[in-house]
């Protein structure tokens, strides 16, 4: 800080005040900066610029876009805070002040990386610029130079860069535009394709270069190109409609196109394109209007209708710019009157005739002629019909009398076609009403011919076999569909159907008759199908009293044998024929409802009774109830062995009948008699298998028990609250959950190990068992109990070396998971109070910690031998893994073992690397690192007791090195003292680590022969010391007594301590 730069020098007169009075502000300045509420804000201010520092290092490098722009904004802020503070303080904290404009110039570096060409290209970038300037403003705050003004420069540069380059991808498109351009002018016929085209390209252009005001210059002067190209080549597009109508899109896309490049050029248009193009189009429909107009009156005149129709065909693709234009419609409007009534009279012509070929090119035409109007919007609607529906009613007259002709015609035949005279009416139908409402004369035609026909139907129906009669009925069903239908007029002998019914259900109450004197063999399909044919003979209008009165007969004497057959088949056990009978009397009785209302017996006494086929076979079920009833209760008698089975057995056969016995029978009350003892005989087997953890008998009694539950839910009757007991399954449902408890706990702490199989299926069962709302919630707390024991027994499991017993203990793990889940659901709030930690995920880090150790494992056991440094990292990734395992002692045992395999690997690398320095430091070096790996290990495994890893090194080494020292000592001449000193140093470096400071450790002889050697050793020393002394003082030999005392010096300092 040069505070009088700039300034002149004061007089000498004027230095020493100056001087005085800048001390005693500085004074002023460092008793508030170091005192009271000055140190207290100082402080403040370098916290809040560390922060500002902290979150401006944590912006993304590089940075992009508006990535983390607020909350560089929001530093800015704070920094421009800060240096308010700095100011209102008077400016005198330079440090600080320095730091803010440091801080300043990274925001500004930042904020000026982020200003790229992509960015200027964002849809967002207006937005982007805006907090972009917010902070730059801020910036201007700190700042000697404003930071907007650099901003805006970087801003400038890269729009610059845009437009150069939108301008160079333009530049391609423009020279496809001018070859399309060109081509326009050398060939006319291509106008409309290649103005698209042009268009196309123009718009290409414009979306490549929106910005540039050059591209927008060069492209309207394409477009006014291709307006004069219009107006001078008018005589190619104007040849057709068509062709017209494009160009006036592309023309309309030009305007709009035109527009959006006046906003960039600033311009105005004078001339739009697509109303000149309207214009001349307008022009040149007026022009053939005339023509083709003028031709159709003369061709119609001539009588030649297609060569006016082609004039008027020509005139449609017109029609839109002239159907505005009164005069040309009633022109157009007169012409189609006269196509009308030539066709018509040409059409009537060639019908009387006989011309098929010119009657069909007629019909053609009118096809056309109506297309051809109704394609002309806007006129008034014709006067009649259109020229096919004149021509329609003429072909149905024909139609029609083809059709009575034939009807005639197949009544005089000996075999006459029930299907074709059915298909010859049904083709009357859609025609008859039409020709009738134009012709009346008609319907005498149409009498005439039914009339025959329904005679032919009564005589040969009172002459046919019942196989064949059926047919008839359809057929005067049939036809008194159609004969409705083609009405007026109206029948005049009635419906046939009736009259033909009637002579049907004669001939089929003759087969049942014949099948029901039959004493065996009755055919029933057969037997049923006559019986229903008759029925649905009669069910018209009830047919006449004899015929009644036999189906009346034939119908009771069916009940009686069918009600015989029904018993015998209900105690012969035979349920497929009971259904079958069951479905015939259901049939029987349908045909009966449908088909005898009204019927009176042969005698004509009275109606039926109401009871039918169905309520006879009801009375004989509750017969066969009682006899079942009997059955149970000797079954259930104390002297009897109850079987469950047997007796669902009986319960279902009765539960078949029980809805249908009769109101106010007390066989209901007899049964719920009989079955009360049966609770308590069952909820006491249940109990026995829970106190065994029988799962299995436990699991058939809770099915038998749903059984029963579902069989006597039928026979309950409406009792008092006192009398209603659960059912059967929900109070055995807690005796079989506590048997797959006690299941599940035995094969947990089953002697040769957990039996993961059975643990599985039992706690599946009890998971299933506690989703059933129906289970007590005192059973859920069990398995809760039982589940948090599983920890210990699976973690041991899975640290185990048998990866297969790892696994069934996850899926163990994973299942008492699901079932705690479930447990605690059905506990509800209570269960929240007891949740505990799930089992899966740890287990599955027990898992991960096992994988670990196999790796170690498998390092250790390396073919090529072990590397250290492996199985130090191998240590080092399992201590995050270790904490849920470690005070699982399978888990410590195989760690120890595997600890003391690395103990003697390395021992024995050490072994091989004593007497290369580098190597055994190495080794050292690696042993070191494995025990603080081991350590940390050993503070997550309560109990665990390790060696050290470094000291069986570090007692090799000494015991290297004092082989060398001894070997050195041993010699009687030529001691070389820095081999002593060398061996000295590292005895001092190994020396604290040799362990064995506890007389009952394994160690601790072997240290006190290291000592003793050390011991031996020094007193050599010594003695050849202190005679080389001796004789150098004799001799006075200075230099040598100088080097003796260099070495003793040396000695001294290096020996362990």
């Amino acid at each position: 800080r040069t505070p009088n730069a700039g300034r002149p020098a004061a007089s000498s007169q004027q230095q020493p005040a100056r001087s005085m009075q800048h001390a005693r502000s500085e004074f002023e300045y460092l008793i508030y900066r170091y005192t009271g509420q000055g140190r207290s804000q100082h402080d403040d201010v370098k916290k809040t610029l560390e922060e500002i520092k902290v979150s401006i290092d944590a912006q993304p490098t590089p940075p992009t876009g508006d990535k983390d722009l607020l909350a560089l904004s929001r530093s800015t802020a704070k920094l421009r805070e800060v240096m308010g503070t700095l100011l209102d303080q008077g400016g005198r904290d330079v440090k600080c002040i320095r730091k803010v404009e440091m801080l300043s110039d990274s925001v500004l570096d930042n904020v000026e990386a982020r200003i790229t060409k992509e960015l200027i290209q964002r849809c967002d970038f207006e937005r982007i610029k805006d907090q972009i300037m917010r902070i730059t403003k801020d910036l201007d705050a700190v700042r000697a130079t404003p930071a907007t003004t650099v901003i805006e420069s970087c801003i400038d540069k890269a729009r610059a860069t845009v437009t150069v380059e939108q301008e160079q991808r333009a530049k391609e498109v423009l020279l496809e535009l001018k070859e399309v351009m060109d081509c326009i002018s050398r060939e006319p016929a291509k106008l409309v394709p290649q103005a698209g085209q042009a268009l196309h390209l123009i718009e290409k252009a414009q979306a490549e270069a929106p910005d540039s005001k050059k591209v927008a210059d060069l492209l309207l002067k394409c477009l006014a190109d291709l307006s004069r190209l219009f107006l001078k080549l008018k005589a190619a597009w104007l040849a057709d409609a068509d062709t017209a109508r494009a160009l006036k899109e592309v023309a309309q896309r030009g305007d709009d196109t035109a527009s959006k490049l006046l906003l960039v050029t600033g311009g105005t248009c004078d001339r739009p394109m697509a109303p000149l193009v309207q214009h001349e189009i307008d022009f040149r429909a007026e022009q053939l209007s005339t023509s083709l107009i003028s031709t159709a009156e003369r061709e119609l005149g001539s009588n030649n209708i297609g060569g006016a129709f082609d004039a008027m065909d020509a005139l449609r693709p017109w029609w839109t710019y002239l159907k505005d234009v009164e005069a040309t419609s009633l022109q157009v409007v007169s012409i189609f009157c006269k196509f009308h009534s030539c066709a018509a009279q040409e059409f009537s012509e060639a019908t009387e005739e006989g011309d098929k070929d010119t009657a069909e090119a007629v019909r053609e035409f009118a096809g056309k002629f109506d297309t051809l109007r109704s394609s002309f919007e806007g006129l008034p609607p014709a006067e009649s019909s259109g020229l096919v529906a004149v021509l329609h009613l003429q072909e149905a007259k024909t139609s029609v009398d083809k059709e009575l002709a034939f009807l005639d015609a197949e009544v005089e035949k000996a075999g006459l076609s029930l299907a074709k005279v059915v298909q010859a009416l049904e083709a009357l139908v859609p025609i008859w009403q039409t020709v009738y409402s134009a012709d009346e004369t008609y319907g005498m035609k149409l009498l005439k011919t039914c009339g025959g026909l329904e005679a032919w139907a009564e005589k040969t129906a009172a002459a046919c076999p019942t196989s064949k009669v059926n047919g008839l009925v359809k057929f005067a069903e049939a036809y008194d569909d159609r004969r409705l239908r083609l009405s007026p007029p109206e029948p005049s002998t009635g419906q046939l159907q009736p009259r033909i019914a009637e002579m049907a259900a004669d001939a089929h109450l003759t087969a049942v008759e014949e099948e029901l004197s039959k004493a065996k063999g009755m055919n029933s399909k057969a037997l049923l199908a006559s019986l229903a044919a008759a029925s649905e003979a009669l069910q018209a209008d009830g047919g006449s009293e004899a015929v009644n009165g036999r189906l009346s007969s034939a119908m009771d004497a069916i009940m009686d044998r069918l009600a015989k057959t029904f018993n015998q088949t209900v105690k012969a056990r035979d349920s497929q024929k009971e259904e079958v009978l069951q479905q015939f009397a259901g049939q029987f009785d349908d045909i009966r409802a449908c088909g005898c209302k009204g019927a009176v017996k042969a005698d004509g006494a009275a109606a039926l009774a109401p009871e039918g086929l169905g309520a006879r076979l009801q009375k004989e079920r509750q017969t066969i109830f009682e006899e079942q009833l009997t059955a149970i209760e000797e079954g259930l008698k104390p002297s009897s062995k109850l079987d469950i089975t047997r007796l669902l057995e009986a319960l279902q056969l009765v539960q078949k009948v029980w809805p249908r016995l009769i109101n106010g029978s007390t066989l209901p009350n007899r049964l719920m008699s009989v079955l009360a003892p049966l609770e308590g005989r069952i909820v006491d087997a249940g109990i026995q298998a829970a106190l065994t953890g029988n799962s299995a008998a436990a699991d058939v009694l809770l099915q038998q028990a749903g059984e029963l539950d579902a069989a006597l839910a039928v026979f309950r009757v409406e009792a008092t609250d006192d009398e209603t007991s659960q059912p059967l399954r929900r109070q055995l449902l807690g005796h079989a959950f506590r048997a797959h408890v006690a299941a599940a706990d035995a094969a947990l702490r089953a002697s040769t190990g957990p039996d993961y199989e059975v643990l599985v299926k039992e706690l599946m069962a009890t998971k299933v068992h506690c989703e059933d709302e129906t289970c007590p919630v005192e059973v859920c707390v069990e398995l809760l109990a039982l589940v948090d024991s599983f920890e210990a027994p699976l973690l041991a499991a899975v640290g185990a070396k048998e990866a297969a017993r790892a696994d069934a203990a996850l899926r163990v793990a994973g299942i008492a998971d699901d079932a705690r889940v479930s447990a605690m659901t059905r506990l509800g709030p209570e269960g929240e109070k007891q949740e505990g930690a799930a089992l899966l995920p740890t287990l599955q880090a027990a898992k991960a910690a096992a994988d670990k150790l196999d790796e170690m494992q498998d390092e250790l056991d390396s073919p090529g031998g072990m590397n250290p440094k492996l199985v130090v990292q191998t240590m080092q990734e399992l201590e995050p893994l270790w904490a849920p395992v470690g005070p699982t002692k399978a888990f410590q045992q195989r760690l120890l073992g595997h600890i003391a395999c690395f103990s003697e690997k390395l021992a024995e690398d050490c072994e091989r690397a004593l007497g290369a320095e580098p190597q055994w430091r190495a080794l050292l070096a690696v042993a070191r690192d494995a025990e603080l790996k081991q350590d940390a290990l050993v503070l997550l495994s309560p109990g665990l007791q390790v060696r050290s890893l470094e000291s069986p090194l570090c007692r090799l080494v000494a015991g290297d090195l004092l082989r060398a020292m001894e070997s050195e000592l041993g010699k009687e001449s030529g001691l070389s003292p820095p081999v002593l000193l060398t061996s000295l140093q590292g005895l001092n470096e190994v020396w604290g680590k040799l362990g064995g400071a506890d007389p009952l450790s394994l160690e601790f002889d072997e240290v006190c022969s290291i000592t003793s050697r050390l011991s031996q050793a020094t007193l050599q020393v010594h003695t050849r010391m202190h005679e080389a002394m001796h004789d150098a003082v004799s001799t006075d030999n200075s230099n040598k007594k100088t080097a003796l005392l260099g070495f003793a010096q040396k000695w001294d300092a290096t020996y362990p301590k």
